[in-house]
């Protein structure tokens, strides 16, 4: 038996404490911090608690990401710097391999393209671009570069299996905020995010990603992964916001296309009292809606739309059209990020982007740095289709296409990127759905050694 002197009480009390911060944070490793106090003998093996390894705080991270994004809002972007900050100072003293394999050089190659394009032809526009407060966070879109070396020391699909679980949870946490947001504050749903517009892209992106837990044996995953979906909805119905509606619907369609098998699964008497249940839940959570809807009918099928949203549509034209104007006087390499803010005021316009991700693109770096959001966007899920087909092929597949769906529909009518949570929220997703496609012979790594 070790005797217990009190500094050695001190110091297993703030092991216990560290242990404790990492697991609820999930995003670092505690391997070399063992290592270290076991080295200068400050602890010994009876009063040392063992902290996560790498693999586990990877798994954590990503469960934390799931779960916490609705109701944390940019807690998404602390975990990102945090988790990328955490893997540089990890390959910068080489305490994990630094490996890339083929697979991942598509994201990689894309989020690269598309910083280098947005920085490079900002800079030529301004070679002072680079002071603009609006210029500085297209950095965050090389994070890749640091996270999957990272995330590559675990197993690799057990990461999709972790964010689909955590997914579950998110809109099931927020949805009591969102109902008091709605109901007795009378405001649209922002959950954590502080806005409606990136609360509503969470609820969606991750309600979808909560279905692949009903494909799971487990009946409790099942019944999780359908709970998980029905909120998802009703805080996408809580925040009125009718741009991402038709991702929600057309995502659960091919959610059936690509597993038949639930659709059978539905059709039994237990499954349609189910759907029965989950549609009344939509309905009532519709209901703070369904004048925004009714008017959004009306101002395209006739003139009876309320006055304040027949405005908010007309502004919107007008600023389309100003937009096409502007990518016609430099459709190549457009007009600089930097001063997206100043064309948009120039026309009178209060807001700070031209509520379309795709025209916003042109207007800021032309045709060139629109063919990098459009490959940006598709990389996630041209690394699924190109995948050698295994267990998860097509739970991957699902996962990167409604990343992409959400991204591209969505952003028809809001930005696509340049806010922390969109940008983040895109990064993770994509980041695990590259290193979800293991090392093997087929999939080789083009940077390091070994075969994960």
């Amino acid at each position: 038996m070790v005797a217990v002197v009190p500094g050695d009480q001190l110091r297993r009390n703030i092991v216990r404490i560290a242990r404790n911060i990492w697991h609820i944070l999930g995003m670092f490793s505690s391997d070399s911090v063992e290592g270290l106090l076991k080295q200068q003998a400050l602890v010994g093996e009876s009063v040392f608690m063992k902290l996560p390894s790498i693999q586990e705080n990877n798994r954590n991270a990503v469960f934390l990401l799931g779960a916490l994004a609705g109701i944390g809002g940019s807690i998404v972007t602390i975990m990102l710097a945090a988790s990328s900050l955490w893997a540089l100072a990890r390959l910068v003293f080489r305490t994990i391999p630094y490996r890339i394999a083929r697979s991942d050089m598509v994201f990689l190659g894309a989020a690269t393209a598309y910083f280098a394009a947005n920085a490079l032809l900002s800079l030529a526009r301004d070679p002072l671009a680079f002071t603009s407060p609006d210029l500085l966070p297209i950095g965050v879109f090389l994070a890749g570069w640091l996270m999957i070396p990272r995330l590559r020391m675990s197993e690799s699909e057990s990461l999709i299996d972790m964010l689909v679980l955590g997914a579950a949870l998110c809109a099931l946490l927020v949805l009591p905020v969102a109902v008091w947001q709605a109901l007795y504050l009378n405001i649209r749903a922002e959950g954590g995010a502080g806005n409606p517009l990136p609360f509503a892209l969470i609820c969606c992106v991750f309600g979808l990603l909560s279905l692949v837990n009903t494909l799971h044996e487990k009946p409790w995953r099942k019944a999780l992964g359908w709970a998980g979906f029905v909120g998802g909805v009703a805080c996408l119905m809580l925040s009125q916001s009718k741009g991402l509606l038709p991702v929600a619907l057309s995502g659960f369609v091919a959610f059936l296309v690509i597993f038949p098998r639930v659709l059978r699964g539905c059709l039994t008497g237990r499954g349609l009292a189910a759907i029965g249940l989950a549609l009344a839940v939509m309905v009532v959570s519709a209901v703070p809606f369904h004048e925004r809807l009714q008017s959004a009918f009306a101002y395209f099928t006739s003139s009876k739309a309320h006055d304040s949203d027949k405005g908010s549509y007309d502004a919107r034209e007008a600023l389309w059209r100003h937009a096409g104007t502007l990518i016609a006087e430099h459709p190549i390499a457009g007009h600089g990020v930097q001063n997206r803010r100043a064309l948009v005021a120039s026309a009178g316009f209060p807001y700070t982007h031209f509520h379309n991700g795709f025209l916003t693109s042109l207007v800021d770096t032309g045709a060139i740095g629109f063919l990098t959001l459009c490959a940006l966007l598709a990389a996630p899920l041209v690394t699924a289709l190109r995948a050698a087909r295994g267990d998860w092929y097509r739970q991957r597949i699902f996962v990167g296409l409604v990343l992409f769906g959400t991204y591209a529909i969505g952003g028809m009518t809001n930005l696509i990127f340049w806010q922390d949570i969109y940008d983040s929220v895109f990064l993770w997703i994509a980041i695990i759905v590259s290193v979800s496609v293991p090392v093997s012979a087929a999939n080789p790594l083009v940077i390091g050694r070994g075969q994960g």
